[in-house]
């Protein structure tokens, strides 16, 4: 989960960067989740 977060806010400056749009940090997470969340790796169970 740590690691999504990280991910999350590197979108977030990663956008406003290139796209100069400012993202709250939920708006950047309801992004990166549509666009990434099904792509990033699985922990395995137990985690």
């Amino acid at each position: 989960m740590v690691e999504q977060v990280c991910h999350i806010e590197e979108y977030r400056r990663a956008v406003a960067r290139d796209e100069g749009r400012t993202l709250s940090t939920e708006e950047a997470a309801a992004e990166w989740i549509a666009e990434y969340a099904a792509r990033f790796p699985d922990p395995g169970p137990g985690r």
